[in-house]
């Protein structure tokens, strides 16, 4: 009798050993931009009031990538999007974010700007989302006038 137990107990604990708790999901967001091809996340931060903010490239409605920003709240509400566009058909991407302690946004990236280099790119916007700067590495070759389509959704772009 003690040796059936002992296997029924035996038995029991490798269960328990072995079982697995699977994580409840409290909310799932999908992104599909304004292409409705192919979005990439690069990088994420989490600021003070726990808000997520995503960067990465999102399919633009020419098929080429462009420079992204998001802002979810801890529940899942969309709070921003940002789309940099550099010009048609050029390849934008944002690859990493800060979040200063007053809510400034910092992103860096690369832009093509249509041409067949990749040129790097920093953005800083305020926490009211007014765009502070844009500092742009390229050669003076480069054709400044590109460089009129930053657009941040539901206000005028910036030139």
């Amino acid at each position: 009798m003690n040796k059936k137990l002992l296997i029924f107990f035996l038995f029991l604990i490798s269960k328990l050993t072995f079982a697995q708790v699977v994580p409840e999901i409290e909310w799932l967001k999908i992104y599909d931009g304004i292409g409705n091809g192919n979005d990439f996340v690069n990088d994420i931060k989490i600021d003070k009031d726990y808000n997520i903010y995503l960067v990465g490239r999102s399919e633009g409605m020419d098929g080429t990538p462009d420079f992204i920003i998001m802002k979810y709240s801890n529940t899942g509400d969309s709070l921003l999007n940002i789309r940099f566009i550099s010009s048609q058909n050029a390849w934008d991407e944002a690859n990493s974010i800060a979040v200063d302690s007053s809510g400034h946004i910092y992103a860096i990236g690369s832009s093509s700007f249509g041409q067949s280099s990749f040129y790097s790119v920093f953005f800083k916007y305020s926490p009211s989302v007014v765009l502070f700067g844009v500092k742009i590495i390229f050669p003076e070759f480069l054709n400044h006038e590109k460089l009129k389509s930053k657009c941040i959704t539901g206000q005028t772009c910036y030139s």
